[in-house]
């Protein structure tokens, strides 16, 4: 059961609203209003509703909540007063598209790294540099590729094109030795980054 609602509950209290939460964090929540053809975003999740966002909803409260990589879910509370006060509590459940779509990333990262470290070990380094710069392209928030890249560089005796590699893959893993140790041999050389 992915929805669990607990405690909405009618009040004319003046101090209502409905909390909205998910069990992680930094899902969108959306009121959903009939005859119109976009909802209109509240916030993200944890989320507190007052009723001053919800004046006017006289026949009941529709929201949708929404997560990448979860489906979404429509939630829809009657209204039993003036006023509206509670916790919703919206479990929101995977969609096995988004990791089955998790997954085929993955494979193919992993596949064309194994790929660029064979052909450098085979010294086609123009194949491995071509294939390196378009897999930095496509994910460039993967660290590894940029090291992979600044060695090829340094391979073909580019040291510029390698310090600005190793640059990128420690802006994206501080904590990578090898890397600063990279950075420091080529800097020795008197190398500016860019």
């Amino acid at each position: 059961m992915p929805l669990v609602v607990i405690g909405v509950i009618a009040s004319s209290c003046s101090s209502s609203g409905i909390r909205v939460e998910t069990p992680t964090e930094g899902a969108e929540v959306f009121l959903v209003r009939p005859g119109r053809s976009e909802p209109t975003k509240l916030g993200v999740t944890p989320l507190v509703l007052t009723s001053s966002q919800l004046q006017g909803l006289d026949n009941g409260i529709v929201l949708r909540v929404t997560r990448e990589g979860y489906r979404s879910e429509t939630v829809s509370i009657p209204r039993g007063g003036t006023q509206t006060f509670g916790i919703l509590r919206v479990e929101l459940t995977r969609d096995q598209n988004a990791c089955s779509d998790s997954m085929a990333q993955l494979n193919e990262i992993t596949r064309q790294i194994n790929n660029i470290v064979k052909l450098t070990s085979r010294r086609k380094l123009s194949d491995a540099e071509s294939l390196a710069v378009e897999m930095s392209t496509k994910y460039p928030e993967i660290s590894l590729i940029h090291d992979l890249l600044g060695n090829i560089h340094y391979l073909n005796r580019k040291p510029q094109a390698a310090l600005d590699a190793y640059r990128r893959s420690l802006q994206l893993s501080p904590r990578n030795v090898d890397t600063q140790r990279m950075i420091e041999k080529l800097s020795a050389m008197g190398l500016k980054g860019n």
